[in-house]
């Protein structure tokens, strides 16, 4: 691989390089200070450096202080980094194309980028410098989102040896070597393989829709010499059985993401050639920078692809970015097999989500123009048909019979995604005697009770504990405490479930049962009990919230003993908003990206060698506004002799702070509550009676307070006092 820098130069003037794609240093000398965002480089020992990718899409005219790259702005720069983070090298791409050359006096090798993929939320390079090949996901080779306000931003690294004496060994398929002859075309495509995600993938103890189509193979098409093809053989395993887990730190490398390869069911046909490419929560935006090595490694005659939900359903891209994608992962699985076929599926709507009407609508759009684009796509060589995935499966905002979750295929609907699917081939491509029969019964999940059942007190309050059920989709838990209150219900995809927001000495009761689904339960187990501990660490003092024009600036006093925070944030004006987490190592974090004007509660805990504590909490804030108005019109009602409930009406505050006082005596007002997020607050204990009682109520905005209060409000005396 090694190649020296007067090849390249011969190259260049043979013109089998593109001179325009020998990229210049922008840099005259090296910088006289090291990068300090991890996500493009982290420092290592003597003699490995680090090659970065960065790109940055502004979206208004700034002057970013972030942006250290003289003249360049929405810039795509690849940056090399010594082993101190001192950059020595910044290269803009230029007009040229791939393979892009780097060669410069302080590099001993020539570095040849052969791959890249440039745009936001799928950047992808590959290069080679001397003996060694690195490519994004490989190599210990990471991409990290870095966007902030109105910036998008992308850092992709890789480290690589100075000297070249240690290259870093890939775990990218090898090509197979060339053949002398192409084999000869034929007429109908045997050599399949599946594009997907989950739904494809499939989980522990699943047929999947893929066993359903090779049965349907064998049956109405005997005579193709079928093969599946691709890099994996089996389905998703349930998530393993472990404690709470520490938040991911931004820039800290994660542990490497492996493929999991679990059983089917326990019938399956030992004969089902199960090879596949479907991952568990892929998007075609990661797919289109891997599709090209996949298909020049494997060679299909036809892809089979069901992707696009988790662009839209987490946030990868709109309607208009899954179809980009999806044009983008044809072009690259015909750049590397130009006579591939295509069977793409649209996309099913799932059970209504709380506040995702989005999805909804992003859904249908994309149908709409998936089925619109792909007749343009197809050509005579490399024909693209659609597959209704979406019209054969019986899932919609309204109900999911063919979902196990409201999504994922039960046995009902594998058949029907298979269905689906062998009607495009038997139509469009004309294999087959026929489409796919309905079965007279479909199997029937185990939802037998777990064994060994167990609870104990553990460091970060109560742990439960079972053997797991092969094939369940997962295991419901109520818990309660002893004596107090009706059961709490929850869901875990383990055999353990841990109760952490509690305090120590109580005790917590639980019963489990097997789940296959939103619709098929077993029997509840018996009660198991324990008493909860709690030797974690506290939370934080001193928790000071700043809300900013696009997000929540956060700090806090230092806890003895902590090696991480974690925080908090719930947008409590989005219905069904999940509470984001975030890790940081310092006492201080900057949430970005915000919605603004959206009110945020907040919770910071501390993370030691026993794990995280209790979360503590932090005064609401709401982006994009400082100084608070107070509430106004104060109504206070007597529940009793002791107890008011105090209503008001809402300001631009993020949250509210209730104020009494003793109106005997002329004594000063007190807080009486923390701060209250809604409208509403009741007081009790108010001895001898509520009407000796004044009450106020101010407007509350992270360390911002509203410069008055509303109207203050004595309460009636009640009759008989």
């Amino acid at each position: 691989m090694m190649r020296p820098l007067s090849v390249i130069t011969a190259l260049a003037a043979v013109g089998l390089v593109d001179a325009r794609s020998v990229l210049k240093n922008i840099l005259k000398e090296p910088m006289k200070k090291p990068e300090h965002r991890t996500a493009l480089c982290k420092p290592q020992g003597e003699g490995d450096w680090t090659f970065t990718l960065n790109i940055n899409e502004i979206d208004v005219p700034t002057f970013d202080a972030a942006n250290p790259w003289p003249g360049l702005v929405d810039y795509q720069a690849f940056i090399i980094y010594d082993n101190n983070c001192i950059p020595h090298g910044v290269y803009s791409r230029g007009d040229g194309s791939t393979p892009f050359i780097i060669q410069d006096n302080y590099l001993p090798y020539v570095i040849i980028i052969d791959r890249v993929n440039l745009s936001l939320g799928g950047v992808y390079f590959r290069f080679e410098y001397a003996d060694g090949r690195y490519s994004i996901g490989n190599n210990h080779c990471v991409c990290t989102d870095m966007s902030h306000d109105l910036t998008g931003e992308e850092g992709c690294k890789c480290a690589f040896p100075l000297l070249g004496e240690h290259p870093a060994t890939s775990t990218e398929p090898s090509l197979p070597p060339p053949t002398s002859t192409p084999p000869p075309p034929t007429s109908k495509p045997s050599k399949f393989m599946f594009v997907g995600d989950s739904i494809t993938h499939g989980h522990q103890g699943d047929y999947t829709w893929r066993y359903r189509l090779w049965q349907w193979f064998k049956a109405k098409a005997p005579e193709t010499p079928l093969s599946f093809v691709g890099p994996y053989t089996g389905t998703q395993s349930p998530e393993p059985a472990l404690p709470p887990q520490p938040p991911v730190v931004e820039g800290e490398l994660k542990p490497a993401e492996t493929v999991k390869n679990d059983k089917y069911a326990a019938d399956v046909d030992s004969a089902f050639d199960s090879h596949h490419f479907a991952v568990w929560g892929r998007a075609a935006a990661q797919v289109k920078s891997e599709i090209f090595d996949r298909v020049k490694t494997y060679q299909p005659d036809m892809l089979l692809i069901a992707l696009g939900f988790n662009d839209m359903g987490w946030f990868y891209s709109d309607d208009v970015g899954t179809l980009e994608s999806m044009k983008a992962i044809v072009d690259q699985a015909r750049a590397a097999k130009p006579d591939i076929k295509f069977a793409i599926a649209n996309v099913p709507q799932r059970a209504a989500i709380g506040g995702r009407q989005d999805l909804i609508d992003k859904t249908t759009r994309y149908n709409a123009a998936l089925k619109d684009a792909l007749p343009k796509w197809s050509t005579e060589s490399s024909q693209i048909e659609h597959v209704d995935f979406a019209g054969h499966y019986d899932c919609q905002p309204s109900g999911c019979p063919d979902g196990y979750d409201g999504l994922h295929p039960n046995a009902v609907g594998e058949y029907s995604i298979a269905k689906a699917f062998a009607e495009t081939l038997h139509n469009k491509f004309g294999i087959g005697s026929g489409g796919l029969d309905s079965p007279a019964t479909y199997p029937i999940r185990s939802v037998d009770l777990p064994n060994n059942i167990k609870a104990e007190g553990v460091a970060t309050g109560v742990a439960v504990t079972w053997d797991p059920i092969f094939g369940a989709m997962g295991y419901d838990v109520r818990q309660r405490i002893k004596g107090f209150g009706d059961w709490q219900e929850g869901h875990t995809g383990s055999n353990r479930f841990d109760t952490t927001l509690t305090v120590a000495g109580l005790t917590w009761e639980y019963q489990v049962r097997t789940s296959a689904g939103d619709h098929a339960k077993g029997q509840w187990s018996g009660l198991v009990s324990a008493v909860s501990r709690r030797d974690t660490l506290p939370a934080p003092d001193n928790i000071i919230v700043s809300p900013t024009a696009s997000g929540i600036d956060l700090s806090w006093s230092a806890v003895g003993g902590a090696n991480l925070y974690e925080v908090l944030a719930w947008d409590q004006d989005t219905a069904g908003a999940w509470v984001a987490g975030y890790g940081t190592r310092g006492t201080s974090f900057s949430i970005p990206n915000l919605k603004s004007g959206a009110r945020y509660s907040i919770w910071v805990s501390s993370w030691g060698s026993l794990g995280g504590g209790l979360p503590g909490e932090a005064r609401a804030a709401r982006v994009g506004h400082t100084v608070p108005s107070p509430p106004s019109n104060l109504r206070v009602t007597n529940k009793d002799a002791t107890t008011v409930e105090l209503t008001w009406d809402a300001s631009d505050a993020a949250s509210y702070q209730v104020f009494t006082r003793e109106i005997h005596g002329a004594k000063d007002y007190a807080k009486d509550n923390g701060t209250e997020v809604a409208t509403s607050h009741n007081v009790a204990f108010l001895f001898p009676g509520t009407w000796n009682y004044e009450f106020c109520v101010g407007g509350v905005n992270g360390k911002y307070s509203s410069a008055g209060t509303s109207n203050c409000v004595v309460p009636e005396k009640m009759p008989g006092y």
